[in-house]
């Protein structure tokens, strides 16, 4: 223990004397380490955390599969859930049924409403998965009575901090849920998110309140082939995943699971009749479905980071390498005091180690730093779930940074150790030049090394490059229509206590309101209702299967977009429901169903439940209202006013306001001209119809800012890798160069040879890193819109990039090579 604290002491000592190079591998470190661990403090409950639940091994999610032998889907309907609990005593201590990703609009007493997502569970959900709340108290068995029960709302940590600052007499307060008041009742704990990442709730309900705050809820618990509800279940002791499932399916069978069903449901005083078979039920760990869609995506960016942390500590390696050579006299006669080369190797790994360990200490402070601007860009418009991710000081990542520190160090002073322990210590005393550091073997690995670190460059440019490209290829497509000047935000009355009579008798003085406010050129109203339909031709009565997606717009909807009308005409705009009912269809559908017939008089139907068949009465150009991502479907627009009602469990609808100027500044009034008609009546997501259709690419996007930092930095530590090398390798051969100038070579042939050699590097490492990614990239194929995996654009524009930086980093030293006096360098050695 003694010699290995004069070893500390001694490392100490020889890194103070060397700040600059101290520096310099701190940072590096820092820099390295620090994208580390805040990634993985954001992924750490997607891939490692258990669930934040009473001995969760013992959970099981049960989902559903059509047929005993097909892969399950991850929800039940609510009808399931109640047989399955109620036939399974012998296989599990309990049964809840939850639905995390009901949208409302939350307000508090006093406040305006704002849109948040809520988790509807049953009243044993808590105490099934043993999650203890540390402030009021959870939702109890008698909070959820079937036509009766109590309104109360538990709140989440985060919701709680944001909204209430964290104060505690938030309990005992009332919130307003879809404008219906609930009580306050307790916080769940920070780290508790439910038992899936996919959505992240706000708050909890009782499933029987629940259906209070949105009647139309009640119709997703009562529709048995409607799997709108996760289900979890506590295994008994004793009885395994296996058995379980056995026992499950053999109630399953009692129940008629496979079976044809007869369904009938009524709407708008429509029937509609069809049969579904009862599906099988399906176990699975609950732990392993927490963050099933997001494990592959946090894998490849761990992967990432890790790659990221090889190039910073390649690069530490080879800082060492060249510090090793320079204290090879040092070390030489340390040896012939009477140190044994394991004490020589010792020593230098605990000055590794001590940088290790500074890094991580400054690592720590960037991944506090990064962390937050990752949370901050990976909101939820994304998807991921960085919300759920613990903060730098956690256990986890503390022990996670100290492993990951600890391996690094290890790795990057490991060869530089042992190589100086096997210096030839009679050569170095007498002097001889030929055992300098230009030896083969060192020269081998320190170009391997920038070799490694190049070919990772160019891994993290390609994914990055590729990223930006589908951004850029996204960004470039006509929309159909003029997405300057208007401004959208959604609106859903059903979620404020509007009956749908009263929802539609709301919609024209809506549509007054906004068009008298100032600077308001047209408004429309949108709703979409994606259906299938037939289409039925006139002539011969023939049909055709139709896929299609339903549009339920207002009258002015294509004057608003400036859509040009290409036949035909436009819907009446006194329509009603009961008919007659007119609709227009896009370019696609007529190029997919009639690329040779005309559409006009055509008709298209029925939609259930009115049953109603469609007259095709106008053509339209193609538009994309909903995301640029995608290829324009066959499109039907009908009459708002007609169908408003059809669809009850689609009850958002869009605004989309022109303006004259920029439509941020016609916020207010639009605002104004909303709550004069009703001042609880809450705006949901405004902004601008150009925002709008960029938001299907947030999670590109993000994954394109992530993907670039870290390209840059890896290009940042190749490149000063790179400058060492040459430098160091340009130093170690003054004599050779000397000797060239003075038999004649000119500066110019010096520069051409030290960047010849520099580039020669680059080039090997673009190879292998192009190789690598040409066949890596196919695992984010499916978010490169319009761009291919392999595209040769981004490869070459990877490979000039390098290029570019690898001459940027030779040229200095192979300008001050090509600038050595001959005589000096002659009297050098």
């Amino acid at each position: 223990m003694g010699a290995l604290w004069q070893d500390v002491k001694f490392g100490l000592r020889m890194l103070a004397k060397n700040p600059g190079f101290t520096a310099t591998a701190i940072i590096t470190l820092a820099l390295a380490i620090g994208a580390n661990s805040a990634l993985f403090s954001l992924v750490d409950a997607v891939l490692f955390r258990p669930l934040a639940v009473s001995h969760p091994a013992e959970l099981v999610r049960i989902g559903s599969s059509a047929t005993s032998a097909d892969p399950p889907g991850q929800s039940l309907s609510y009808p399931l859930y109640t047989e399955y609990r109620d036939n399974s005593a012998a296989i599990f201590t309990g049964v809840a049924a939850y639905s995390d990703r009901l949208q409302v609009t939350l307000a508090q007493e006093s406040g305006v409403g704002a849109p948040a997502t809520a988790a509807v569970v049953t009243g044993n959900y808590f105490e099934l998965l043993g999650v203890r709340v540390p402030r009021g108290r959870a939702i109890t068995p008698e909070d959820d009575v079937p036509g009766g029960g109590n309104d109360v709302v538990v709140l989440s940590y985060r919701y709680w901090q944001q909204t209430f600052a964290g104060h505690n007499d938030a309990i005992g307060g009332k919130l307003r849920v879809n404008g219906y008041p609930f009580l306050i009742v307790g916080v769940t704990p920070r780290d508790f998110f439910g038992v899936g990442l996919n959505n992240i709730p706000d708050v909890w309900l009782p499933m029987s309140a629940a259906t209070r705050a949105e009647p139309i809820y009640r119709g997703q618990m009562e529709m048995i082939e409607n799997p709108f509800f996760g289900v979890v279940a506590r295994l008994m002791p004793r009885v395994t995943l296996a058995r379980a499932q056995e026992q499950l399916s053999a109630a399953a069978a009692r129940m008629d699971a496979g079976k044809l069903l007869a369904i009938t449901h009524s709407y708008a005083g429509k029937s509609e009749s069809y049969h579904w078979p009862k599906p099988w039920p399906v176990l699975a760990p609950a732990s392993d479905q927490a963050g099933k869609n997001w494990t592959k995506l946090s894998w490849m960016l761990l992967g990432v980071c890790a790659l990221v942390l090889l190039v910073g500590a390649s690069d530490l390696a080879s800082l060492l390498l060249a510090r090793a050579e320079r204290r090879r006299r040092e070390i030489a006669i340390r040896v012939a005091l009477g140190a044994s080369r394991m004490q020589i190797m010792r020593g230098l790994l605990v000055e590794g180690l001590l940088l290790a360990a500074a890094g991580a200490v400054a690592g720590l402070l960037v991944a506090a730093w990064s962390a937050g601007v990752v949370r901050a860009a990976g909101s939820a418009r994304t998807g991921l779930p960085v919300t759920t991710g613990a903060s730098v000081l956690d256990a986890r990542v503390l022990a996670f940074t100290a492993g990951i520190a600890l391996l690094a160090g290890l790795v990057f002073s490991f060869a530089p150790a042992w190589r100086a322990s096997r210096t030839d210590i009679s050569s170095v005393l007498k002097g001889d030049a030929r055992t300098s550091a230009s030896g083969r073997p060192r020269a081998t690995l320190r170009s391997g090394l920038i070799v490694f670190q190049i070919a990772a460059s160019a891994l993290l440019l390609v994914g990055a490059g590729l990223f930006l490209r589908a951004l850029f290829s996204a960004a470039s497509q006509d929309p159909g229509f003029d997405a300057g000047h208007i401004f959208t935000a959604d609106l859903n009355l059903a979620k404020q206590g509007y009956s749908p009579a009263a929802a539609r008798a709301f919609l024209d003085p809506l549509l007054q309101s906004v068009n008298a406010a100032p600077g308001v050129r047209s408004a429309a109203i949108e709703a979409a209702a994606g259906t299938q339909g037939n289409a039925k031709n006139q002539k011969d009565q023939k049909n055709l299967s139709m896929a299609l997606s339903l549009w339920r717009v207002t009258p002015d909807y294509f004057a608003t977009l400036r859509v040009p009308l290409l036949r035909g005409r436009e819907f009446a705009p006194n329509a009603r429901e009961g008919g007659p009912y007119e609709g227009l269809v896009n370019e696609t559908l007529i190029r997919e169903y009639w690329p040779s017939e005309d559409p006009i008089g055509k008709t298209i139907g029925p939609f259930t439940p009115l049953g109603a068949i469609v007259e095709i009465v106008g053509v339209v150009p193609d538009i994309r209202t909903a995301t640029l991502a995608d290829p324009v479907p066959p499109a039907l627009y009908v009459s708002l006013s007609q169908f408003y009602s059809a669809y009850p469990w689609q009850p958002a609808i869009s605004l989309l306001v022109r303006t004259d100027g920029d439509p941020r500044g016609a916020l207010p009034s639009l605002f104004a001209a909303v709550t004069r008609l009703d001042k609880n009546l809450a705006l949901l997501r405004p902004r601008t119809e150009a925002e709008r259709l960029a938001s299907g690419f947030d999670r590109q996007r993000f994954l394109a800012a992530l993907l670039a930092a870290f390209a840059a930095l890896a290009v940042l530590l190749a490149a000063t890798g790179l400058y060492g090398l040459i430098s160091y390798a340009t130093a170690a051969r003054t004599r050779e160069i000397g000797v060239r100038m003075a038999l004649g070579a000119e500066p110019g042939d010096v520069l051409r040879l030290v960047l010849r050699s520099g580039i020669a590097l680059a080039l090997a490492g673009l190879c292998v890193g192009l190789t690598a990614a040409a066949a890596l990239t196919r695992v984010v194929a499916g978010m490169l819109y319009g761009v291919p995996p392999n595209d040769p654009a981004t490869f070459a524009g990877v490979a000039f990039l390098l290029v570019a930086v690898a001459l940027l980093a030779c040229y200095v030293p192979a300008r001050r090579a090509a600038n050595t006096d001959p005589l000096a360098a002659l009297r050098s050695e």
